[in-house]
């Protein structure tokens, strides 16, 4: 592990300000060791050019390849979809149009969450304010609730999405939970 992270390939999750930053390297390697290895570590799977190529792949219908932007979470913050699928808006890669829906409607039909990712009938209204220009998020409301102003956390409270086994686990962390049923979810949204 320590050649990894010396070498680049395995990173440390380092927080320095309340931000997480992914370190490799001398500094990386110390703050590894200085944790005993207890530490989290990122590792870099996906060269940019092929994550470039699959997030703007189209199927021959038309349909993207890949339906979604995501990243497996860690210590990575969630609006990390936001600016990396903004930046691929900004560089004409990827529609913004297309952005929306690989960033909310798409992930929400995978997980059957008919009533999430859209603002239509029925819908919950979630809803995030996004300032394109700065490519980062500026306004979230969800369950009717102001949760981010600009830079700051205004809510307080959450609901996390989980399966029946961990519906006992979230509750008793004091979590709202929004519980889904494995393969329950579609193959593919439209």
């Amino acid at each position: 592990m320590a050649e990894a992270i010396l070498a680049g390939w395995a990173l440390v999750n380092l927080e320095r300000g309340g931000i997480v930053e992914l370190v490799g390297g001398s500094e990386g390697l110390a703050a590894w060791r200085t944790c005993g290895s207890n530490i989290g570590i990122s590792f870099r799977a996906n060269p940019p050019e092929p994550r470039l190529r699959l997030v703007t792949a189209t199927r021959d219908d038309g349909r993207y390849a890949v339906d979604a932007l995501a990243t497996d979470g860690g210590g990575i913050p969630r609006n990390d979809i936001v600016a990396r699928g903004l930046a691929l808006v900004h560089l004409d890669a990827l529609s913004l149009e297309g952005f929306v829906r690989k960033a909310s409607l798409h992930p929400a039909k995978i997980l059957g969450l008919h009533d999430k990712g859209h603002l239509g009938v029925g819908a919950d209204a979630d809803i995030t304010v996004l300032d394109l220009e700065r490519r980062r998020p500026v306004l979230t409301y969800a369950h009717g609730q102001r949760l981010l102003d600009g830079d700051d956390v205004v809510g307080s409270g959450g609901r996390l999405i989980t399966t029946p086994m961990g519906e006992a686990a979230v509750r008793a962390a004091g979590l709202d939970t929004l519980v889904i049923q494995p393969g329950t979810m579609l193959k593919s949204p439209q």
